[in-house]
């Protein structure tokens, strides 16, 4: 469970997107630094036809999953952003004669390493010259779609339907799971009565009750952690929230709707099964954040056990120096005593 969105400042100068990290067991995280024209080989490279050599056009920074030395989100120097959100029922494409194949894992590294727009993105997939694969192994167990926004705005998601690779369009630019997202399109309007307006209260009788507290016009608004709640959750608090005036406000913007998808850990219980088949319980927790500025490319990351805020400025990067380096996320101190002074 994940959840996705693009924010935009007032003047529609600067783009940051904000997303969080659910899932059931510990994925162990590291961040990882790839630097462009440095050849590389992504995937098992045990399984030749698994196997994808590439050098990178765009240096680029993404978070890990699992200990894999793969992104499961990311951004590049060019502003362009993928995240790998889970989506069950997906069903990949097989291989196609003649194009590049990418196995449906290395997606976002061949993303980030290969383009700069969203522009670029679709004419390669629709265009045939780039194509996603996947086997039944990776649908039962990595059912995955992929929302893709670059420095402008521009904002698709790529879902596997019916075998089908489907590029699509995505004016809301949010994102989060199960269904595809065209339904999630379509739900916003069973909501179309929340505001961020308290309504009036009537008078009965000469009787005019007094109000509770302030938020009434958001009643209804659903609270709980499915895809289509989150989905609605984060577009109406970010439509009637005040557009941010800079980069800034906008990323400070971005962490205050991401704690309205935040999920503690014990929230959301569920039995599954491992790889083995043998059922386990599954806590899914939001277990790290990032606010991703694609205007002047900067990620900044939270973890579950570390509330402070931790940045990366692509610019600042010696790319080069770093290049398939991997770095654990900073445990640091959970609490700072306050500045006090006489």
């Amino acid at each position: 469970m994940c959840t996705n969105f693009l924010l935009q400042t007032a003047d529609k100068q600067t783009h940051v997107v904000g997303r969080s990290m659910e899932f059931g067991q510990a994925l162990h995280s590291k961040v990882l630094i790839r630097a462009a024209k440095h050849h590389l080989v992504l995937g098992e490279q045990d399984e030749q036809e698994h196997a994808l050599s590439v050098t990178p056009t765009y240096n680029y920074v993404g978070l890990t999953s699992l200990g894999l030395p793969l992104v499961s989100d990311g951004l590049n120097t060019a502003g362009l952003t993928i995240g790998t959100l889970w989506l069950p029922g997906s069903v990949y494409p097989s291989m196609k004669l003649g194009a590049t194949n990418v196995p449906v894992f290395c997606f976002p590294d061949y993303v980030l390493g290969h383009f700069g727009t969203v522009a670029e993105v679709r004419e390669a997939l629709a265009g045939g010259k780039l194509q996603v694969f996947g086997g039944k192994l990776v649908e039962k167990y990595v059912p995955v779609h992929f929302p893709i926004i670059d420095a402008t705005g521009a904002s698709i998601v790529v879902e596997f339907e019916d075998g089908e690779t489907k590029i699509r369009e995505n004016p809301v630019g949010i994102c989060t799971n199960r269904p595809f997202l065209p339904w999630h399109l379509t739900n916003l309007a069973n909501f179309a009565g929340l505001s961020a307006w308290d309504p009036a209260i009537p008078t009965f009788n000469g009787f005019q009750p007094m109000m509770n507290g302030h938020g009434s016009g958001l009643r209804g608004m659903p609270g709980d952690y499915t895809p289509p709640s989150r989905f609605i959750r984060t577009a109406y608090l970010r439509q009637w929230a005040d557009l941010p005036t800079d980069a800034e406000t906008a990323m400070q913007q971005a962490f205050h709707l991401l704690n309205n998808v935040d999920i503690p850990k014990g929230a959301a219980r569920a039995m599954g099964k491992d790889i083995i088949g043998k059922e386990h319980e599954e806590q899914d927790h939001t277990q790290w954040i990032v606010v991703k500025n694609l205007t002047n490319p900067e990620i900044r990351i939270r973890t579950y056990d570390n509330p402070l805020v931790y940045r990366l400025s692509l610019a600042s990067l010696a790319f080069d120096a770093l290049n398939n380096k991997q770095f654990a996320l900073p445990s640091g101190p959970t609490a700072l005593d306050f500045p006090l002074s006489a």
